[in-house]
């Protein structure tokens, strides 16, 4: 019986009392947020032996269609950019480089400019299950293939982040393609 007590006690001390473990520990994808930046926790995969680069970050674009009502024959998408915990990993000598850890970000940043395009692209369509494959072979996996080239051209480009000026010249552009900063090009 005392057992049972126990037993029935811990969840509440165990969360009162620090000894439950942390909600993001058992994550295994993480939807871009501009509240939420990427952390080494979150990089949860094992380290591939034959990688010579010190991280790895697998970020992708989830579109999902549901039907937004059955008498109104409409679906929706949903697009999200994600980044999957368990895919992407960090050496545990790359985790001393917050250098690094924004090189990581940037792919989930990529993801998520491209998720916008995904969705701003999809606003023109009257998406119904009859013409949903049709719509998404072309706006969706267009948009998709684009994203993956762009991806790899900023890793080419930065040379996986060991190109600092370059690496700073691409941070604009991404924060840029957020919208976070004005554009040099905008009008005054």
């Amino acid at each position: 019986m005392n057992h049972l007590f126990l037993l029935l006690l811990f969840p509440f001390l165990a969360t009162h009392f620090g000894f439950a473990p942390n909600a993001a520990s058992f994550e295994e994808e993480i939807v871009w947020s501009g509240d939420r930046r990427l952390s080494w926790e979150d990089f949860k995969g094992i380290p591939s032996g034959r990688q010579i680069t010190g991280a790895v970050t697998y970020s992708t674009i989830k579109a999902t269609p549901s039907v937004a009502g059955y008498f109104n024959n409409r679906i929706e998408v949903d697009v999200k950019a994600i980044f999957r915990c368990d895919r992407s990993w960090a050496k545990d000598k790359a985790k001393e480089s917050d250098y690094l850890l924004n090189h990581e970000q940037r792919h989930f940043d990529i993801a998520e400019v491209y998720a916008r395009k995904i969705r701003t692209a999809l606003q023109d369509h009257h998406i119904t299950p009859r013409n949903y494959p049709r719509i998404k072979a072309q706006v969706i996996e267009p948009l998709f293939r684009e994203y993956v080239n762009f991806d790899k051209s900023y890793d080419k480009t930065t040379v996986h982040g060991l190109s600092s000026d370059l690496q700073e010249e691409w941070d604009h552009k991404i924060d840029e393609a957020l919208g976070l900063i004005e554009s040099e090009y905008a009008d005054n």
